[in-house]
């Protein structure tokens, strides 16, 4: 179902698709099924040529998003 958009996107670029994860300590014993299906998700983020971008807080978060939205505008 969501090949088409895939093709578009490997094809043309576009959409652009922006990923931010929260980079937070952990402690070992938290791992559960969550965690583990989000480092898969990001494995097959990265495996379709996704970039992911980790975040500390929202400081962070807000000066990574602000410097891709500069690079993306900046192409216009």
């Amino acid at each position: 179902m969501w090949l088409i958009p895939l093709k578009q996107f490997q094809s043309t670029g576009a959409p652009l698709i922006f990923n931010y994860f929260q980079n937070a300590p952990m402690m070992s014993g938290a791992m559960n099924k969550e965690m583990i299906s989000m480092i898969d998700f990001q494995d097959r983020l990265k495996s379709l040529g996704h970039f992911v971008t980790e975040f500390t807080n929202t400081q962070d978060l807000q000066f990574k998003f602000r410097g891709q939205l500069e690079r993306v505008l900046a192409k216009f």
